[in-house]
C-alpha cells in the first residue's frame, strides 16, 4: 500500500441525463512522489486522462473522442474524471468518496450515426507475468456474488489464478459507425483509424503518467496489490458491454 493510490474513473454522462446511461471506464494509478499527492499532482493526472479521451495521439489522425457516438453529451465541463484514494482498500474494501473532481467537455463526434451502445472496443493491459503461473495451487476463494444470492457460502476451494490477477481491461464507446469498417468491402471490424487512436492513445496515458509521478497499474484485489502495467495492445473485434444498453422504450406485439 502506498498513500495516494488512486481509482480513477473516466465519466461520461448520455444526453438523455440519466445516470443509469452514464458510461464509466475504470483505472488504477499507484503514486511514486513522496508524501500524499498534492491538488496540482492529481490535476497533472486529470490533464492525462482527458487528453487520453480528447486528444489526437501519436501516430493516429484522430482521438478517441471522435469515435464515440452522438448519445454521449458533448454540453461544456458535463463529463469528469473522479479520483478515489485507494490506499488502504487494495483488497477491494469499500473506499471513500472522490478526493478530486475533474469536469471537462467530450469533443465531437465525427460520424452522426451511431453503433448501438453496447458495442465497445476493449483495450486490454497486463503487469509483468515472467514466472507467474496460469494456475496456482487450491485455496479459498471467493464466490460470485449470484451464487451467493442463491445461498452458497461467501468463500470456496477452488484453483487460483495468479496470472489473470494481473491482467485488466477497460472498455471504450459507445461507438459511432466510423469506427468500423474499412476499404472497399464493409465489414463489422474496427478499422485502422479508430485502432491508431485507441493505440495511440494508450502510449501516450502510459508516457505521461510514468514521465511523472504516476503509474498506470492493474488492481488486483485478490492480491491487495497494484501491478504496474507492462505490455497493453487492442485487437480489431468490436465487444459488448449489455450494460450500457439503453431500456427499451416500446414493446411491439405480434399480430397472429
Amino acid at each position: 500500500m502506498t498513500v495516494g493510490d488512486t481509482l480513477a474513473t473516466i465519466v461520461l454522462p448520455h444526453t438523455n441525463g440519466l445516470a443509469r446511461d452514464e458510461v464509466t471506464m475504470n483505472l488504477a494509478f499507484g503514486w511514486g512522489g513522496g508524501g500524499a499527492p498534492a491538488s496540482a499532482d492529481r490535476d497533472e493526472l486529470a490533464a492525462s486522462l482527458t487528453n487520453f479521451i480528447n486528444a489526437v495521439p501519436t501516430g493516429a489522425g484522430a482521438s478517441i473522442a471522435s469515435f464515440i457516438n452522438a448519445t454521449m453529451s458533448r454540453a461544456e465541463q458535463a463529463a469528469m474524471i473522479k479520483q478515489y484514494d485507494i490506499a488502504g482498500h487494495l483488497d477491494g474494501s469499500p473506499h471513500d468518496s472522490p478526493v478530486h473532481i475533474t469536469p471537462f467537455t467530450l469533443f465531437p463526434s465525427n460520424v452522426d450515426q451511431a453503433l448501438p451502445n453496447e458495442v465497445a472496443a476493449c483495450i486490454s493491459f497486463t503487469g509483468a507475468l515472467a514466472g507467474v503461473l496460469e494456475l496456482g495451487g487450491e485455496e479459498e476463494i471467493p464466490t460470485p456474488r449470484a451464487a451467493q444470492r442463491m445461498g452458497a457460502p461467501p468463500t470456496h476451494l477452488g484453483r487460483a489464478k495468479p496470472k489473470s490477477r494481473r491482467r485488466g481491461r477497460i472498455y471504450v464507446g459507445p461507438l459511432n459507425k466510423g469506427a468500423v469498417g474499412s476499404g472497399a468491402v464493409a465489414n463489422n471490424a474496427l478499422n485502422n483509424a479508430f485502432l491508431a487512436a485507441l493505440l495511440g492513445a494508450t502510449h501516450d496515458l502510459t508516457e505521461t503518467t510514468t514521465t511523472g509521478n504516476w503509474l498506470w497499474s492493474v488492481w488486483s484485489r485478490r492480491d491487495a496489490t497494484l501491478y504496474p502495467v507492462v505490455s497493453s495492445w487492442v485487437d480489431d473485434e468490436a465487444d459488448i458491454q449489455r450494460r450500457r444498453g439503453q431500456q427499451h422504450k416500446t414493446k411491439t406485439p405480434v399480430v397472429f
